[in-house]
């Protein structure tokens, strides 16, 4: 079966010369695909089936949604650019800010009346906390304090008053820092893990919050 442009919408000239409903449409097309193929009653049953239903003549177009690729730097790239290391040209001062919020985060995150050792001192951001180090199986390292401005799964990278930037192993050395108006010492083994992974890590044995000590009204 073959039906005209004009057939369906008309002519150009604005009179229409046919009409086509949708069932009289649909029933020609039924018969003219299956009339040679399925009985009259089954023509009769499928007519009744597909009334009042939308027929997907042809396959419909689908569209793959494109795979955007984003470019990532390796880590070689990051070493050797050093896009993560501290400038050597960087200021105790210019830190101060961050420790300002890491005093903020900690007022708001821990009661200041009364502080237990428990795990959640454990997961603590240290990034922008001023500590000190207590102890250290290095002897060079006891004594220096300054504020956090990187920490890795094994070193805690902080900047002195006299601008310098250290990097302190926490493994075999023991912190001390403030909280609020406690001072809190924590052994570096018990927090030898990512930021990231510790902040949401559940420390399982009791040894780990064995690791503090805290001391009040210092």
């Amino acid at each position: 079966m073959s039906i005209t442009d004009n057939a369906l919408y008309g002519n150009t000239d604005g009179t229409q010369k046919h009409s086509f409903s949708q069932k009289e449409f649909l029933n020609d097309y039924i018969i003219e695909t299956l009339s040679s193929k399925r009985k009259a009653d089954e023509i009769d049953k499928l007519k009744l089936r597909l009334k009042e239903k939308s027929i997907l003549l042809e396959k419909a177009n689908t569209f793959k949604k494109k795979k955007v690729n984003t470019l990532k730097v390796s880590r070689k790239l990051n070493k050797q650019f050093g896009l993560h290391e501290v400038p050597k040209c960087a200021k105790y001062i210019d830190f101060l800010p961050l420790h300002s919020l890491w005093l903020q985060y900690i007022k708001s995150n821990f009661n200041s009346v009364t502080l237990k050792a428990d795990e959640k001192l454990l997961r603590i951001d240290f990034h922008g906390a001023q500590i000190k180090v207590r102890n250290s199986k290095c002897k060079s390292y006891i004594g220096l304090n300054g504020i956090v401005v990187k920490e890795t799964k094994n070193i805690f990278v902080i900047i002195t008053k006299n601008d310098e930037v250290k990097r302190i192993p926490k493994s075999m050395s023991i912190f001390e820092l403030k909280l609020n108006n406690f001072l809190v010492k924590i052994a570096g083994d018990a927090i030898c893990v990512l930021p990231s992974i510790r902040a949401s890590k559940k420390f399982k044995s009791t040894n780990k919050v064995n690791h503090l000590l805290i001391t009040s009204n210092f």
